[in-house]
């Protein structure tokens, strides 16, 4: 143990006599000296099992991402489907009648544009009727037809 001793007073003066303050020094054991100056990066198992959560969470996710992008490119069939219908309705005021509603379509006159990958076609049109048909780029067909104007998936009958 070491002693500091703190300067003394001037004779005389009413401050009391310094005191000796005891300070404790200690050493570290050797091996615990080592054991810090390892201690500065992660272990090899350690870095494993990140990886291995890594994976787990990927493992986990990529399967829900890519069902939902096959999801949006189904909606998006259907939501081409429903607007040939539109335009269909449109063509059925003007001419009195379906027939011939894939033609018009398909014309390049026609504002309508299947999106992008999506094939949309009347395979059936007559006087009262109508079926449209849609493929996406996942290959899932859908129909719609007049009389009942919900979009199923299936091909037209």
């Amino acid at each position: 143990m070491f002693g500091c001793h703190i300067a003394s007073a001037e004779p005389g003066s009413p401050h009391p006599p310094p005191k000796e303050i005891p300070i404790m020094l200690t050493t570290l054991p050797p091996a615990q000296l080592e054991s810090e100056k390892k201690d500065k990066g992660f272990t090899l198992i350690e870095l494993l099992v990140v990886v291995v959560i890594i994976g787990v969470l990927a493992a986990i996710a990529i399967p829900i991402f890519l069902n939902q992008k096959d999801k949006a490119a189904e909606a998006g069939v259907k939501s081409d489907i429903k607007n040939a219908s539109t335009y269909l309705e449109t063509f059925y005021v003007d001419a009195g009648t379906y027939d011939g509603a894939g033609t018009y379509l398909a014309a390049p006159t026609t504002d309508f544009k299947a999106s992008a990958g999506n094939a949309i076609t009347v395979p059936t049109a007559t006087a009262n009727a109508y079926c449209i048909q849609g493929v996406g780029t996942t290959g899932a067909i859908f129909h719609l037809t007049s009389e009942d104007g919900a979009v199923v998936p299936a091909a037209c009958p």
